[in-house]
Formats: structure tokens, sequence, C-alpha cells
């Protein structure tokens, strides 16, 4: 943590991405109980880990809008570059599901599998499965299709010119397609999907950014009462979350956005500007923590679920510190997952990316996913989402 007095340039958002890390921590302690429940019949009360996809959200929309005056460039090549930064990679772990699944084994309680399942995830398109669940082979993958459409969305706003003018067209669609699903009709599942308010909270980033940037034009210095309030806004996010989580045993499918996006905002832009006043989380390990969350992400169930399994056969089912152990040691082990996966093919894939993207000749491109890096400790940004 640096000091007050330390200086921190009005571009730099090390606290997001420390922010990411820690989101993905609580993903992964979020999917961690039905492994723990399944193995040693323990009960846990974590529902509101959940609340780190809301986060992640919220910095997507963030992070596309922060320190952006104009968004005045070609389509083609912005979407390549997400591309890279989101699908090559989801497709390995998919596969890597797929090849667990013939070998005989049922990764995350996949237990049904027929060949166009896999084309259809592959192309982030939702099949049915037994127990008529929608989704995609690799469960998670449901964030990585509301951060595509964002991306899509985005990316046609661009003959607006202006960050400001984009946004107010993205929130407009968004605000309209969540108006559709607020009037009940019967619409396919994967159309239906696009109606549910957790889009608005990419609108809450990319609004939290704009109001940043203003700041940062106006040169306004936070002060000590800055920092106080900044903190307590990530406190009442933190507590928000837990109280309706409890409160409704869970979070509504449809009402998720309503329910957690203040609560993102809050702890999102709370960090922001705690960073603005000097307050910044830039140690190492921190950041490399939030450079590995996408990696973190996709493959924390993989290696989570039979690093549980190996505990209950040497822990004592019946102790509550075996439980935890087991859950911890799961953890940490996705987590070294992660990162070895981060600093080796992940970086690999992100800079082939950026060699298609610079071979196109797109140089506003490919300063944009320059800047992201320095935006974020230099550290590759990737939503699981982000």
């Amino acid at each position: 943590m640096r000091s007050k007095g330390s200086r921190v340039s009005a571009k730099t958002v090390l606290n997001v991405q420390a922010l990411r890390g820690y989101a993905a921590l609580t993903v992964a302690a979020y999917h961690v109980q039905p492994m723990l429940r399944a193995s040693f019949g323990a009960s846990t009360d974590f529902e509101f880990g959940a609340f780190g996809v809301d986060v992640f959200f919220v910095i997507s929309g963030f992070v596309m809008y922060y320190g952006h005056q104009t968004v005045d460039r070609p389509i083609l090549p912005f979407l390549i570059a997400r591309f890279f930064r989101i699908v090559p990679l989801y497709w390995i772990a998919t596969l890597i599901m797929v090849a667990l699944f013939y070998a005989g084994f049922h990764p995350n309680g996949l237990n049904v599998l027929k060949p166009h399942m896999v084309g259809e995830s592959l192309m982030f398109v939702r099949s049915t499965f037994p127990g008529d669940r929608h989704g995609l082979i690799l469960m998670l993958g449901w964030t990585l299709i509301y951060e595509l459409f964002f991306y899509f969305v985005f990316a046609l706003t661009f003959r607006c010119k202006t960050a400001s003018r984009s946004l107010a067209a993205v929130a407009t669609v968004f605000v309209v397609l969540v108006g559709v699903g607020f009037t009940g009709l019967s619409l396919p599942p994967n159309i239906a999907y696009f109606t549910k308010s957790v889009i608005l909270e990419f609108v809450l980033g990319g609004t939290l950014a704009l109001s940043i940037q203003k700041l940062n034009d106006a040169s306004w210095k936070p002060t000590g009462v800055a920092a106080l309030a900044s903190v307590v806004a990530i406190a009442i996010g933190c507590v928000l979350v837990v109280a309706l989580a409890r409160k409704a045993g869970g979070v509504p499918d449809f009402y998720r956005g309503f329910m957690w996006g203040p609560s993102a905002l809050l702890v999102v832009g709370g960090a922001v500007m705690l960073e603005r006043a000097g307050y910044a989380l830039g140690n190492r390990a921190t950041l490399l923590l939030g450079g590995a969350s996408y990696m973190l992400y996709l493959f924390h169930p993989l290696i989570m679920q039979p690093g549980v399994k190996v505990a209950a056969q040497v822990l004592p089912l019946s102790s509550a510190a075996g439980v935890w152990v087991a859950g911890v040691s799961a953890i940490c082990a996705a987590v070294v997952f992660a990162v070895i996966v981060h600093l080796t093919l992940e970086k690999w894939v992100l800079m082939a990316g950026r060699r298609v993207v610079r071979a196109m000749g797109d140089f506003e491109d490919f300063r944009q996913m320059r800047v992201e890096r320095a935006l974020l400790g230099n550290a590759s940004q990737v939503p699981p989402s982000g």
C-alpha cells in the first residue's frame, strides 16, 4: 500500500487490477462450496462469493471507457483484439472438459455430452442439458457471453466518435433490452438471455470511468476525507452484498444487476478513488494475481474439484478444520496453476493478438492494448468477466 503522499498517476488504476484478483478469489470460494458438500457433507454460507462476477462486469465497462475521450476507430481490429483476449483460452478450457468427459470422468457435473453441444459451446451458444439447464459445457462461460455481447455493442458505437456518446448509445440499447425483459414476453432462451439486468453493470462501469475522467481533467485533488469516503463506499458495498444475498437466499436471476450492480459500483468506484487519493495496492504479488485473474476464473473448477476429492481421502471427514484445509488448499492450487498459465500460455496468446492487430495497421487499437496494460500495472487485462 502506497502512502498518501506518494505520487500516483491519474491514469493508473492498480487498485482495479488488485480488485480483479480478489474478485476471482471470491468466485473460486463460491464454487468450492458444492465440492466440499459433495466430498465432506459440509454446509457453507458463502453465496455472496458470486458477487465477484458483478465486480468484473463493472470493471469491464470501466476499462473500456477510462482514459479515452474518443472511440473513433475501425471496428474489426478492436473485435479481433477482444477475440484474442477471451476466446482461445476459453476454447482450451472447454476442450479440456470435453477430453476429461470422454476419458470417463464427469468434470464439474458434466454427465451428458453430445457432439453438437461441443460445437455450440465453442461458438458461445447455450445448449439444453438435462434438468432444463441452458448453458455452456464450461458453465462459468455464461459471463463470457455477456462480455462478448458488450464488446460487440460497444464496437457498433464507434461511429458516435466520442466516449460519452458511445456510452449513451450502449446505455440506451441495454435499457431497452432490460425493459423488454420486464414485459415478460415469451422469448427463445438464447434471446431472453440478453434482457437481464446484469448487462446494466457494464453501463455502470462506463459511467464511473467518464466521471473519474472529468475529475482528472479538472485536476481535482482528493483529500483525506475523500480517501475515508472511498473506504466507507467499499465497506457499504460489501455489507449490502452480504445482506442481500442472505435475505434473498441468493440472487434472483433477472434482478441481479439491480441488487448487486450498485454494490459493485461502490466497490470499484471506491477502489479507484482510493488510488486517486494516493493509496494503491501496488505490490507485485497482488498485481500478478490480478493479471492471472482470467486464468483463475477459467480453470479454477478443473483444479479445485480433484483437489477437494484428494483432500477428502486424507483428511478426517468429521473435522471442520479438515473442510477448511481442503477448501483453502484447493483454491491455492488453482491460484498457482492460474499464475503458471498466465505467465506462459496466456501471455503468448495475447502477444499473438497484439501482433495481428499491429499487422492490420490499426495502431489505435494496438495503442489501446498497451494503454490497458499500463492502466492495470503492466499486466494483461482480460475480463472473465472478464
